[in-house]
């Protein structure tokens, strides 16, 4: 059994070799603090707290771009491949994609002050593409256009591709273009999303990171739990201090998601929030920043 003094360190010592040095030692100092043993032995809480913070997966500037060139590269491929299959050359395929590319709008979900608009500047720059290809508005969309592409940085239950998908914007320009190809490109998602985007709507999917049911915390596959008397004791403690802070929904990141990942820019929701919550005097270790809407 190790000290609070020991868990603290690794933590600071995993901040600095894998998460860039983002987070200072007072902000895990403070975070060990919110266990107070409410559910189970303080101790025991925090060795808990220990093993899920050594296994949360943060994305840095460096991987987000890392992410983006790969997403692009995936619609490259396919689409050159569409035009191989047709017994064109890769020489040809590619002169074909390079004219297609003119065909094609990048834009996102959600309001622009949003991750999903705020991930299109490093997607633009990285893949080295001219600003005609993006659309700022909907009342922009044009008869030449043959692909949509819509760029996002994570998908977790995919609620919010399937509601946009319905949305009168996409409807319309459905009803308008019925021969468009439309994309949901995202850098990071959970594979029960993907299935529910896939059920749900006509997006052609593109994501380079899919997170099975492996990297669910609390699922019978995790490698963070192998046993399941100390998975169901975890689940337990991140339950209980999630409800107060959260509320039943959020209490093992929204919809029972049990993620535990970050972006540089932001934390999902989807994620557990003893990670993430700023409510009922709790210090986040990686705080959310939360929608704001008027």
């Amino acid at each position: 059994m190790i000290d609070n003094k020991e868990m603290q360190n690794l933590i600071i010592n995993h901040n600095k070799y894998i998460w860039g040095d983002c987070i200072s030692k007072k902000d895990v100092e403070e975070w060990f603090n919110n266990f107070k043993g409410k559910v189970i032995d303080t101790t025991k809480e925090k060795e808990i707290a220990l093993d899920l913070v050594l296994n949360f997966i943060y994305y840095n500037e460096k991987e987000i771009k890392y992410l983006c060139r790969s997403a692009y590269i995936m619609f490259r491929q396919r689409k050159i491949r569409d035009f191989t299959s047709m017994g064109n050359s890769i020489d040809m395929a590619e002169a074909l994609f390079n004219e297609e590319l003119k065909k094609c709008r990048f834009s996102h979900i959600g309001r622009p002050s949003e991750s999903g608009g705020y991930i299109l500047y490093p997607f633009r720059h990285i893949n080295e593409l001219p600003l005609s290809l993006f659309l700022e508005r909907w009342d922009e969309f044009t008869d030449d256009i043959a692909h949509l592409i819509l760029v996002d940085d994570f998908l977790g239950t995919g609620e919010t591709a399937i509601l946009f998908w319905k949305s009168q914007i996409i409807q319309d320009i459905i009803k308008r273009y019925p021969d468009i190809k439309l994309y949901y490109m995202v850098l990071v998602a959970l594979k029960r999303g993907i299935d529910n985007v896939k059920n749900n709507t006509n997006f052609k999917i593109i994501c380079p990171q899919i997170f099975d049911e492996e990297y669910r915390v609390f699922s019978k596959k995790s490698f963070i739990f192998r046993g399941q008397e100390k998975r169901e004791s975890a689940r337990q403690v991140c339950k209980s201090y999630g409800e107060d802070l959260e509320g039943e929904e959020y209490a093992l990141g929204y919809k029972d998601s049990e993620a535990l990942l970050g972006f540089h820019h932001n934390i999902p929701n989807n994620t557990l929030p003893i990670i993430w919550s700023d409510k009922k005097g709790w210090t986040p270790l990686f705080p959310r920043e939360r929608k704001i809407y008027r």
